[in-house]
């Protein structure tokens, strides 16, 4: 089973959510669909179940240096802010 760890990146001119798997990068969005683009709202929405099935049993679509990696976005929890790379 895969540690998800999640990315926003950007491929041939299109922003997606991706997943670190292997050495290399799951697409998210273009496997899962419109409702799988926002890191952001993927969490807002409690969806990363439906993440950690689409990799358990993926290939990566990208290696990680054909991509363009986006900063991690902050998550504010009692006046601290995370940034979100692994969730466990």
């Amino acid at each position: 089973m895969h540690k998800l760890r999640l990315l926003s990146f950007s491929y041939d001119g299109r922003t997606a959510l991706g997943a670190i798997i292997d050495g290399g990068v799951l697409d998210v969005s273009a496997r899962l669909g419109a409702d799988f683009v926002s890191l952001r709202e993927v969490v807002a929405q409690q969806r990363l179940d439906t993440i950690r099935k689409a990799i358990a049993v993926a290939d990566p679509d990208y290696s990680l240096d054909e991509i363009w990696f986006y900063a991690p976005i902050p998550i504010f929890s009692v006046g601290c802010t995370i940034a979100i790379m692994t969730v466990k």
